[in-house]
């Protein structure tokens, strides 16, 4: 345990019980290669603080209960305690937590006194899921979607966020998150992590409707386009998937319900970062992938996915479009690795 780090109480322990969050019982586990997951946070968390502009929050995340993540930021002097382990005064503004359950966040502030929490859904900060609706008027909600470092540390597998047919709801959300920086912090590079899920067909229970989407409707047609016109993004995809999943894709066919738990997880490790790549074309950002992780998947743990995007300003990247979008997509292949149980990182390139 850090040194800031707060023991569970039993409040919280019967709240776990009671209510089954998966996001609550992922941050109590706090597995080892998850661990590994957070030094990488902090590594990205201390690079972009070089370039802080204070008048936004330094950091957003989805705590859950445990806030372990704000441990880390204490443990490591980006944000100050007081003696009796509240956020200091002069830290108070630099992270934000949204938390939408109010037990949960009534626990968040007993941990940390002061700490500014939201008790909301995310989709609230950003105005839902159109993209005809942003935050405005200089509102806090504007500010938080401005942060530095966004930290969406999802336990949802992708399907999850379905909606209307086939629309992911937070890749929406991610594409606004750019569009409103775009206009507000447009020369400031900036910091999305994202983790999800990898589950894409439950094995113990196939349903061939559940696995058309998000498989076959989704992530199978997206990677079609490049494989088509991108040559080199196919043989990276071929070194990845292997021969079988890569001539399905080039000939449009369905991908088998046969997927292994490794394969689900290597598909979203390529599929999510091009989508991204994607939404923000002609944006004044080029996209990096600097870190592209797998882990879990065995001894009852959840099979994960996890990544930290960095956004740089790029003035004329409407200019450059293409070669943008290409750098993007070469990004992702360097830096995937699994981490193992015991946290140890394993190139997977």
């Amino acid at each position: 345990m850090s040194s800031h780090e707060k023991p569970p109480v039993r409040l919280q322990e019967s709240y776990l019980a009671e209510a089954n969050r998966a996001i609550d019982f992922a941050m109590a586990d706090d597995r080892l290669a998850k661990q590994t997951v957070r030094r990488m946070w902090l590594k990205s968390i201390n690079e972009l603080r070089l370039i802080y502009n204070d008048n936004f929050p330094l950091y957003l995340t989805l705590p859950g209960a445990e806030g372990r993540d704000i441990s880390l930021l204490a443990d490591n002097n980006i944000i100050k305690l007081t003696e009796v382990g509240a956020i200091a005064p002069e830290s108070a503004h630099l992270v934000v937590a949204i938390e939408r359950d109010k037990l949960v966040a009534s626990e968040l502030r007993k941990r940390y006194p002061g700490l500014s929490i939201a008790e909301v859904n995310f989709s609230e900060v950003v105005q839902g899921n159109s993209l005809l609706r942003y935050p405005g008027g200089g509102d806090k909600y504007e500010k938080f979607c401005c942060a530095s470092v966004i930290n969406l540390d999802f336990q949802s597998t992708l399907g999850g966020f379905r909606r209307d047919g086939v629309d992911i709801t937070f890749l929406n959300w991610i594409k606004k998150l750019s569009l409103l920086r775009e206009s507000l912090r447009p020369s400031d590079d900036w910091c999305l992590f994202l983790t999800l899920n990898a589950v894409l067909i439950d094995n113990k229970n196939i349903d061939e409707r559940k696995w058309q989407f998000p498989v076959n409707d989704v992530v199978n047609p997206f990677l079609y386009d490049n494989f088509i016109f991108n040559s080199e993004f196919a043989q990276k995809c071929t070194d990845v998937f292997g021969d079988e999943i890569c001539t399905a894709i080039r000939t449009a066919q369905p991908l088998p319900m046969s997927l292994t738990v490794e394969e689900q997880q290597k598909l979203l490790m390529v599929y999510i970062p091009k989508k991204i790549a994607s939404s923000i074309r002609g944006q004044r950002w080029s996209l990096e992938t600097t870190y592209n992780v797998r882990y879990g998947g065995n001894d009852n743990h959840a099979p994960m996915v996890s990544w930290i995007f960095r956004f740089r300003s790029y003035r004329d990247a409407n200019l450059h479009e293409n070669r943008v979008y290409n750098e993007s997509l070469m990004s992702i292949f360097p830096s995937m690795v699994r981490i193992k149980d015991d946290g140890e990182i394993v190139s997977e390139t």
